[in-house]
């Protein structure tokens, strides 16, 4: 929920604003039985959530967009629902993203009601950068990780040599 959602139907005049949870909007979705020829999926970030959402709003839409493909919890979300429905064409990286300070973010993925759903590609043999983001990633946080581990490594070296200079002090007393 939004404290600014309220306001678009002042600022646009074909908006009507719901500012509820996600679960209360499906649930209305439904009773209504609306449909939209655009979807924006924002989920929590979880692939419980993109997944849920996907399955909740499929058969009320023409078009989904979803926000942020290229985050390993969501994109795993995607295509649990996307693989196995029949009615939308999809591609993941519609939009790429690129490397982020704290990890893989953004990207866009596109679902389109069609007559033949599948993964869609442009041309034969199209492959998706996503897995070429994941190494780098990675590899991102190897770099990282081995940074604090030396960083770590070489602080309990010097601890450890004072110890033993105390010990050793002791020692000779």
């Amino acid at each position: 929920m939004n404290e600014f959602v309220g306001s678009a139907e002042h600022e646009f005049p074909n908006v009507t604003s719901w500012n509820n949870s996600t679960k209360d909007a499906i649930n209305r979705i439904k009773k209504d039985n609306h449909h939209f020829d655009l979807v924006l999926i924002d989920a929590d970030h979880s692939r419980k959530a993109v997944s849920g959402d996907l399955s909740d709003i499929l058969e009320h839409a023409e078009i989904i967009l979803m926000r942020d493909s290229s985050n390993p919890s969501c994109r795993r979300g995607m295509p649990d629902i996307l693989q196995n429905q029949g009615t939308h064409s999809y591609n993941l990286d519609f939009i790429c993203s690129s490397i982020k300070h704290d990890g893989l973010w953004g990207g866009l993925g596109v679902a389109i009601r069609s007559s033949k759903p599948q993964l869609m590609k442009e041309f034969k043999g199209e492959i998706s950068p996503y897995i070429y983001l994941r190494i780098h990633d990675c590899l991102s946080m190897l770099r990282k990780l081995k940074g604090v581990a030396s960083w770590s490594a070489s602080t309990c070296g010097r601890s450890i040599a004072k110890v033993k200079v105390k010990l050793g002090k002791l020692a000779s007393k």
